[in-house]
């Protein structure tokens, strides 16, 4: 209830501006179309369900979205993120779908995708045994999706603790699917659409306005362009602060395809220059599988471009990391932060690198693709594939990608929140040059070792 002299524009204002609004969604569910879309961010995932506006597929995925809401939000106190940005499910309605239903995982170029069928039965009325059997299939669809986009130190480990210590599958089916439940609540027949909440003898109040109600009373914090980007982000110093970490506002921003890249089989790094060095020189990931690679570099085609402008892709070298193979080094592959990350709005990321350790016996090839990409500034990007390791790789000069920036490091200069510190494993031994008494390297080695020591169930925070 406004007060007497509460001005009404301003009251709905401060309503608009409360911070619970930003997990409203941005339009209301009418449930009037032939299919209902849902959607929710869980650990940076982006899960979208599309349903078939009818029963029992539209409980199934309420039911669903809502059961992986709770089963995930364990992760906001474990050490869990998604390894993939997107999740889409498919729910339809077939007769000849086993019973209560059947799920199928597929990848559509790389990503998960989830087809479920269900059977015709009524939701609001289930015997006893009808709802175990459809709870038993929730936690094999819940297990499944969490083992696909889940990430944590030790999936298998975390998630027995999950079911046997925390119940959380247990808790995730039992409190919240939409069978039996909704009827209980709203009668075997509720009103699940806006036109069976309507009057049609109510009076209708044309929209007069030709513009949005707070078009000129602009939010503080959508005043700054989120497309303005911080200076060029730095590592920080020790642990990061606690309250950095907002898992329900985590964004996963990953032009990797996991599953491609297990497919595909990264097995070796080449490098190819013209005789006089005058052309732009490639460097070449080298996989087992043509198709899957084929199928990485076309993804990233349609992502960033023929030429990566935006340098959203980022590539590095890193020397140094062996000092009883001195010429051996790893090429790391994977998000640039500075692209993708340095919004004003974004506070927490997880990056998703591609390694590949090269123990080379010289240092030729790389010293000449160097020689090559600084007289020229800038390389080409492009897959090749061979069967055997000990086969000529051939590329695939097709899909390449025109690349600009390239990060060339010693392993020494890494430290522990470095970006590249990726590329620096806890069992290396780097070339440390003499007189660097304490390089940033030796806190990112001891680092490293000391979280390995330490049991993956008791591992607390964004390590």
């Amino acid at each position: 209830m406004l007060a007497d002299k509460e001005d009404p524009h301003a009251f709905f204002l401060k309503w608009r501006d409360q911070p619970a609004s930003e997990d409203l969604p941005a339009a209301p569910l009418l449930y009037e179309e032939r299919k209902v879309t849902l959607r929710s961010n869980l650990l940076g995932c982006n899960i979208t369900v599309e349903s078939e506006n009818t029963s029992p597929c539209v409980e199934l995925a309420e039911s669903l979205l809502a059961a992986l809401e709770s089963l995930l939000s364990t992760g906001t106190v474990e050490w869990m993120i998604a390894r993939e940005p997107v999740l889409t499910v498919a729910v339809r309605k077939s007769d000849f779908a086993g019973h209560p239903f059947e799920f199928e995982l597929q990848d559509h170029t790389g990503r998960p995708h989830l087809e479920i069928t269900c059977r015709p039965f009524d939701p609001y009325a289930m015997p006893m045994e009808a709802q175990a059997n459809i709870k038993e299939k929730l936690v094999d669809l819940l297990a499944t999706i969490f083992a696909r986009i889940v990430m944590t130190h030790d999936v298998p480990q975390t998630f027995e603790k999950l079911v046997r210590e925390e119940l959380a599958l247990d808790r995730s089916v039992s409190f919240t699917g939409s069978f039996v439940s909704v009827a209980n609540v709203l009668g075997n027949n509720p009103k699940n659409t806006i036109s069976s909440w309507s009057d049609p003898e109510a009076r209708e109040y044309p929209l007069k306005r030709s513009e949005a109600w707070d078009a000129g009373d602009v939010r503080a914090d959508k005043q700054t362009d989120p497309t303005n980007r911080r200076s060029k982000l730095k590592p920080g110093v020790g642990e990061p602060p606690q309250d950095l970490v907002d898992r329900a506002r985590t964004k996963h921003t990953q032009i990797q395809t996991v599953s491609l890249w297990e497919k595909a089989e990264w097995i070796a790094t080449a490098f190819l220059t013209s005789p006089d060095e005058a052309l732009q020189p490639v460097l070449a990931p080298v996989f087992r599988n043509a198709e899957a690679a084929r199928q990485i570099f076309s993804d990233w085609r349609s992502e960033v471009g023929i030429c990566d402008a935006e340098q959203r892709l980022r590539v590095a070298i890193v020397r140094g990391i062996n000092k009883m193979k001195p010429y051996s080094y790893r090429i790391v592959i994977g998000s640039n932060p500075d692209a993708g990350f340095s919004r004003p709005d974004v506070r927490y990321v997880a990056l998703v690198n591609r390694i590949n350790t090269m123990d080379a016996e010289s240092d030729e090839n790389v010293e000449r693709f160097l020689r090559n990409y600084t007289r020229t500034g800038g390389y080409f990007l492009a897959p090749a594939f061979t069967k055997r390791e000990r086969f000529q790789p051939k590329a695939i000069m097709d899909l390449y990608i025109v690349k600009r920036e390239l990060h060339v490091r010693q392993a020494w200069e890494i430290g522990r929140n470095d970006p590249d510190s990726v590329a620096v494993q806890e069992d290396d031994e780097p070339i440390i040059p003499t007189g660097q008494e304490n390089p940033p390297v030796l806190e990112l080695l001891r680092w490293k070792r000391e979280r390995s020591a330490i049991r993956p169930s008791t591992v607390r925070g964004p390590k």
